[in-house]
């Protein structure tokens, strides 16, 4: 679901309301700060005067932080790479 509204070209921010029963995980780190930082389309409206629109540097903060947020779990190593999200092998039936 947050990889279909994070390829959408405008994301609205009561979008994200969707994605809160899912934000337990330190995995989903990145999506909370992404239903955080999308709370900047607020206060552009506000600036710009434009009501549906979305200023460029409201996006950059919004996408910036969401790749900063999954930047440094990679880093720390609590972000699985691709590889590993592949699924694991089947148990053992008790042959050594």
């Amino acid at each position: 679901m947050a990889a279909a509204l994070l390829c959408g070209p405008l994301v609205y921010p009561w979008y994200l309301v969707w994605l809160a029963p899912f934000l337990v995980g330190i995995e989903t780190f990145p999506l909370t700060i992404w239903t955080v930082s999308i709370l900047t389309s607020y206060i552009a409206w506000q600036l710009v005067g434009v009501p549906w629109g979305v200023p460029a540097w409201a996006l950059l903060v919004e996408y910036g932080a969401v790749l900063g947020a999954a930047a440094w779990l990679r880093r720390r190593g609590r972000l699985p790479s691709g590889a590993a999200l592949s699924p694991a092998p089947a148990p053992s039936r008790g042959v050594p």
